[in-house]
C-alpha cells in the first residue's frame, strides 16, 4: 500500500463519518420518509454503504405513460451557502457555494401478480472558487421485480450499481490543513445482486422468507490510498414472521454475513475477512394509531477467519446492538419520530484490530402549519467507540436542523432550510453551517 499506516488509520477511524452524515440527512427531513415499493421484500443490507428501501412514487405522482408502464420523473435543486466546506479547525476555514442537482426517475410496470420498478437517484454538486474539488456526481440505478407465483409463493429479485463519494474533511481526508494539493473525493463504486423467496400469504399469521445478496465495492478515485478497503460480500439469511395483532408483526432473522477483502496487505497476519452470524429480533407496528413505527435487537458473532492470534490482533468477537424508528401521530398535520441506531463494523488500526460500535439517536418533528406550509425541525447525534483497540479514538457527530416547506403549486415545492454539523473526531473539533434555498417537484 502505497499510503502511510498513519494515513490509512486516519482514514478507518473516520470513514463512517460520510456514511453517518447520509443517514442523518435521510432522517433530519431534508425529504419525505421513504417508503417501499408494495409487495417488494429486500435483503438486508450488505455493509453500512450500502442502502435499504427507496421513496415510492405516491398518490401525488402523475405519470407519463411508456408502453404498459408508467415513467415519474421527479428532482430537486437546491443552493447552499456553505460555512467550513471542509471541515476545518481553527480561523483557517473554506467557505462556498453549492450548486445541488437531485434527479430522481422512476420506470414502474405493475400486473395482477407482477411488479417491474426501475430507478435513477442522482446527487450532482457543485462548488464556486477554491471548493471545485468537492465537486460530485454520485448515482444509483437500481431495478426489482416481484413475481407473485401463488397465493403463497412470492419471489423478489434486485439489482443495483452505484457510484458514491465522501466529503473532503471526512474519513482519509479528516484533520487535513491544505485541501489545494487534492484533486477529488474519495469515491468508490457498489455493485448488488439478490433473491429473496417467501412462502406464506401476507395476510395470513405467518409467514417464512429468506434469500441471499452479493456484492462488491471498490474504490475508483485516490485508489492508491485506499484499494484495502476493496471487498466482495455475501449475506445468507431467513426470517419468520408471526402477526400477532392485525397491526403487530413479531419476528426473528438469522444471518450469515461474509466480507473478503480483494486488496489486503496481509503482511502483518491482519487480514480482515470476516464471517459474521446475526440474530435479530424485532417487532412492528403499522400505521393508523397514536405509535407506530419498528425497534429491534440484534445478537452478533463474528471471526476474522485469516488471522493469527498474534501482535495482539483480535480474531473473533460478539456484540448486541439495539434499534427503533418509532412515530408518534400528535395530530393528522403534526408528527414526531424518534430514531435509535446501532451497529458494529471493523477496522484495522496499524499493527492491531478491532470492532468499532457505532451509535445513532435522533428526534424529528414536521408539524403542518397550514394545507400549504409544513416545518420540520430535527436533531441528530452519533457516536463512535471501539470495544478491542485502545489506541482508537471516539468521534462524537451532532447535527441540527430546521428546513420550511411550502407548496406553491400542487408539483411544486419551494425550500428553505439551515442546518448546523458539529464532528469531534481524530482530535479535530469543528463546525460546518449550511444555508440552502431550493426547488422540488414532480409531474
Amino acid at each position: 500500500m502505497s499510503a502511510s499506516k498513519s494515513s490509512y488509520s486516519k482514514f478507518v477511524k473516520n470513514n463512517l463519518n460520510f456514511r453517518l452524515m447520509v443517514l442523518s440527512c435521510a432522517f433530519l427531513g431534508l425529504g419525505q420518509t421513504a417508503i417501499a415499493a408494495p409487495d417488494i421484500e429486500l435483503a438486508p443490507r450488505l455493509t453500512t454503504e450500502d442502502y435499504g428501501s427507496e421513496e415510492f412514487p405516491g398518490d401525488y405522482a402523475i405519470a407519463v405513460p411508456v408502453g404498459e408502464a408508467g415513467f415519474y420523473p421527479s428532482g430537486a435543486v437546491r443552493v447552499t451557502s456553505i460555512d467550513n466546506l471542509y471541515y476545518q479547525e481553527g480561523e483557517e476555514q473554506t467557505n462556498a457555494v453549492q450548486v445541488r442537482v437531485i434527479p430522481k426517475l422512476d420506470l414502474i410496470a405493475e400486473g395482477s401478480k407482477s411488479v417491474f420498478w426501475g430507478l435513477l437517484r442522482g446527487d450532482i454538486r457543485q462548488h464556486d472558487g477554491e471548493g471545485s474539488n468537492a465537486n460530485t456526481a454520485d448515482f444509483r440505478l437500481r431495478g426489482f421485480a416481484h413475481f407473485d407465483l401463488d397465493n403463497r409463493n412470492r419471489v423478489d429479485a434486485e439489482i443495483s450499481h452505484s457510484i458514491l463519494s465522501e466529503e473532503l474533511g471526512t474519513g482519509r481526508t479528516r484533520g487535513e490543513t491544505d485541501f489545494s494539493d487534492i484533486d477529488s473525493s474519495d469515491t468508490y463504486t457498489l455493485s448488488r445482486i439478490g433473491l429473496t423467496y417467501s412462502y406464506g400469504n401476507p395476510r395470513s399469521r405467518g409467514e417464512l422468507t429468506g434469500g441471499f445478496s452479493l456484492g462488491t465495492l471498490e474504490y475508483v478515485e485516490n485508489e492508491e490510498f485506499l484499494k484495502e478497503n476493496n471487498r466482495d460480500m455475501s449475506i445468507l439469511w431467513g426470517r419468520f414472521s408471526y402477526k400477532l395483532t392485525g397491526k403487530t408483526t413479531l419476528s426473528a432473522r438469522v444471518s450469515q454475513r461474509n466480507y473478503e477483502y480483494t486488496d489486503d496487505d496481509n503482511s502483518d497476519n491482519d487480514r480482515r475477512d470476516r464471517d459474521a452470524t446475526t440474530l435479530v429480533l424485532s417487532a412492528d407496528w403499522s400505521d393508523g394509531g397514536l405509535w407506530y413505527g419498528d425497534a429491534f435487537v440484534a445478537a452478533s458473532n463474528w471471526e476474522y477467519s485469516n488471522r493469527q492470534a498474534t501482535n495482539n490482533v483480535a480474531t473473533s468477537g460478539n456484540d448486541t446492538t439495539l434499534g427503533a424508528n418509532l412515530y408518534w401521530a400528535i395530530r393528522s398535520y403534526s408528527t414526531a419520530n424518534f430514531f435509535v441506531r446501532q451497529f458494529i463494523d471493523d477496522t484495522t488500526n496499524g499493527g492491531s484490530a478491532g470492532s468499532v460500535k457505532t451509535s445513532n439517536v435522533g428526534v424529528r418533528w414536521k408539524h403542518g402549519w397550514s394545507e400549504r406550509f409544513n416545518t420540520t425541525i430535527a436533531f441528530y447525534k452519533s457516536s463512535e467507540t471501539s470495544k478491542d483497540d485502545a489506541n482508537f479514538e471516539s468521534s462524537d457527530r451532532r447535527v441540527f436542523s430546521l428546513e420550511g416547506r411550502l407548496a406553491v403549486r400542487r408539483w411544486l415545492n419551494v425550500l428553505v432550510g439551515a442546518t448546523t454539523d458539529d464532528l469531534d473526531s481524530d482530535n479535530v473539533e469543528s463546525q460546518r453551517q449550511l444555508l440552502y434555498l431550493g426547488l422540488e417537484g414532480n409531474l
